[in-house]
């Protein structure tokens, strides 16, 4: 699996000199993580690169990479249990976990629809507040111009291994 830090969340996780790295192939293996604050607390927010399925994490106590993949881990597979797609998680992310590559963030489409999460993540935490998993379920619930004005959740259920299983 790869996952791909911005230079901020690198920074934070004290992760020296990344490479850069080529996309993958395949699905639910390619992730951008990137830190960001909102009224004075730290969140990271992780994508999935083709489905822009995505997952918000509270930043603090997070000091390591290996810290931030174990806790990123266990909220996922959580989160994706508790919206029903269990199966996301058995089938692409879990047999992937073995092995994690880190590299640079490199694809300037996701990290603009990152942005655009970030700026409505911050914008409802001005008026409402809402825990990573309600965050994380508004933002899989939006559409984003880049996978064709389709929510990330939409993605996901598209997905040809859900329809046969």
């Amino acid at each position: 699996m790869l996952l791909k830090f911005t230079s901020k969340l690198s920074k934070k996780l004290k992760l020296s000199a990344l490479p850069q790295s080529q996309d993958y192939s395949g699905n639910f293996v390619e992730w951008y993580a990137h830190l960001f604050t909102a009224n004075r607390v730290q969140y990271i927010l992780t994508t999935e690169a083709k489905t822009l399925f995505s997952v918000v994490l509270y930043g603090r106590g997070i000091t390591d990479d290996d810290i931030f993949i174990k806790d990123w881990l266990r909220f996922l597979s959580d989160y994706l249990s508790d919206i029903d797609r269990s199966r996301v998680f058995k089938t692409f992310i879990g047999p992937n976990t073995g092995q994690f590559r880190l590299a640079k963030t490199s694809s300037r489409s996701v990290l603009g629809s990152m942005n655009d999460m970030i700026s409505t993540i911050k914008f409802t935490l001005q008026t409402e507040d809402l825990s990573p998993y309600d965050l994380s379920k508004m933002i899989n619930s939006t559409p984003f111009k880049t996978i064709d004005y389709q929510t990330p959740i939409a993605c996901v259920d598209q997905l040809p291994y859900l329809r046969l299983i």
